[in-house]
């Protein structure tokens, strides 16, 4: 598939939808006014470094001829009793409107605005001036689509627009990045039934257009498709692109440089191609429940790949060979017992493949001509599959695999309650310089040796949860949540790279135990 074709599939596939329309007149019938407000008190103790900054923790200077993919060591994590906690409350609002006109044509709009309270507040209280410190999170459109259902005879649904995609479980594709904050994608969506127990979706989107020509924007491509087979299986098969053209090589150089450029094959990295191909099989069989999804990657990591350099005796250059291959699977299986307050046992694990080629071997030390290794780790695309929210990773925590099992129970009608506890490790380890801690610090030997390091621990943690949620009402729920974690050195003195999909430091000052509390109340009208 050329560059240029990804750029027209969307338009093509848009446009071959409403083609084979009958043309029809579509007159207002219905308005609906709905939305939801959500409150989350939060406390993380002994998890962040003060005011949540990210702080340096290594120069770069203490990595020569190493391709970090980053300027030296840092972090915003501090796992270290000895900092202050943090303590805020978030706030969001989505209101939305569902205009349903005839001909199953409808056009949906919604806003939102996600906040932590107080920094908007407009009074300086000491000089009693009304300055304003805007947020940088502002009101804006989270969807604005124009709907068409009922095409081909009730067969398909187009949605044109900007839209919240939630795929399956979320593992890969999903609405939200945070348990309160949302990914959204401007995009052509053609959902279609062509029988019964089987639905399967096509999209494309735009997910960074950059105004230029169209072999530089960065696009989106996917089908998704679903056969319900019975309640005790249900088969998945998907397949993704993302391609991103955008411009990566430095053209500022004189005429004789970009020649040897050319001569030497430097400076020359292309286009990024991540293609994903996936299944996932799922169902409940009696009181036995089960899911299993996995997915391989393959592909062109220019992008990446572009920033992990290193300089020779040619130049300061990234790996221009990065590639993906990588893979991840997520599995859980789970029993519901018939006793009181109805309690269901599970266990699971999940594998994010990830490397770390950051260091360097006493040949590649001693080589001038030694060019850089990209680390690629699994890219987790827009996945809303978090497993604890005091890790700190997120819905982007790459590199790294977990085993977990738990408990839920519901002692009431409207109460549920669950125990789990879940074990992080990571894939591949970093290997920081040789040295010594001093102070939380670390300090090495002789950094110009860079093929004289310390490999990190893989242990990163284990997390203990528990949650307890209250629905007073369809419409109204409260959830208290707690965790704890048991802070192994791979993620706290020693440190990995497993956040950000595999490019992002976790280590910190220390390795204490830290602690997460959270209120959230969501409201639904």
């Amino acid at each position: 598939m050329n560059v240029c074709s990804t750029k027209w599939m969307g338009a093509f596939f848009a446009l071959a939808a409403v083609w084979t329309c009958a043309p029809v007149r579509a007159e207002l019938q219905e308005v609906a006014v709905g939305g939801e407000i959500t409150f989350r008190a939060r406390g993380f103790m002994n998890v962040y470094a003060p005011g949540r900054a990210r702080r340096p923790l290594a120069p770069a200077e203490w990595f020569p001829w190493r391709a970090l993919g980053t300027d030296g060591l840092s972090s915003a994590f501090a796992w270290d009793d000895r900092g202050p906690d943090s303590w805020y409350t978030e706030q969001v609002l989505r209101l939305n409107v569902n205009a349903r006109l005839s001909e199953g044509v409808s056009a949906f709009l919604e806003l939102y605005n996600y906040d932590i309270q107080g920094e908007d507040f407009v009074s300086d209280y000491l000089t009693g001036r009304d300055t304003v410190n805007p947020g940088r999170n502002d009101l804006e459109f989270l969807q604005a689509y124009v709907e068409m259902d009922g095409l081909w005879g009730g067969m398909g649904r187009l949605r044109l627009g900007r839209q919240l995609m939630t795929l399956g479980k979320g593992w890969l594709i999903g609405a939200k990045s945070t348990s309160l904050q949302y990914c959204y994608l401007d995009a052509a969506r053609l959902t279609v039934t062509p029988w019964e127990g089987v639905t399967a979706d096509l999209w494309t989107a735009n997910v960074g257009a950059t105004r230029l020509l169209p072999a530089d924007d960065r696009l989106f491509h996917g089908v998704h498709a679903t056969w319900a087979v019975s309640p005790a299986l249900n088969l998945t098969a998907f397949y993704m692109l993302l391609h991103d053209g955008s411009p990566l090589e430095d053209r500022s150089g004189d005429p004789l440089m970009e020649a040897r450029e050319r001569l030497l094959g430097l400076d020359r990295y292309g286009a990024t191609w991540l293609h994903t191909l996936g299944g996932r099989v799922f169902g409940e069989a009696g009181a036995w429940d089960y899911d299993l999804e996995g997915a391989g990657q393959w592909g062109d990591a220019a992008h990446l790949g572009a920033r992990f350099r290193r300089v020779n005796l040619l130049g300061d250059y990234g790996d221009d060979g990065a590639e993906f291959a990588a893979w991840a699977a997520d599995a859980e299986v789970g029993r519901t017992f018939d006793a009181r307050w109805s309690p269901r046992v599970f266990v699971g694990a999940a594998w994010y493949d990830g490397e770390d080629r950051r260091a360097v071997s006493f040949g590649e030390w001693i080589n001038p001509f030694a060019r850089p290794r990209a680390s690629v780790s699994f890219n987790r695309l827009y996945s809303q599959t978090d497993y604890d929210s005091i890790v700190g990773g997120g819905t982007n925590m790459s590199n790294f695999w977990l085993g977990r099992a738990g408990v839920r129970v519901r002692p009431a009608e409207k109460w549920t309650a669950q125990l789990r506890v879940i074990s992080y490790h990571a894939v591949g380890a970093f290997a920081r310089p040789a040295g010594l801690r001093v102070n939380g610090r670390w300090i090495p030997f002789a950094p110009s040796l860079s093929f004289w390091d310390h490999e990190s621990s893989k242990d990163l943690c284990v997390t203990l949860g528990l949650s307890l949620r209250y629905d007073y009402s369809p419409d109204v729920s409260l959830t208290l949540a707690y965790s704890h974690l048991f802070t192994g050195d791979g993620l706290g003195r020693d440190g990995n790279f497993v956040f950000d999909n595999g490019t992002g430091f976790a280590g910190g000052t220390a390795s204490d135990d830290a602690d997460y509390i959270g209120l959230l109340t969501e409201i639904t009208f």
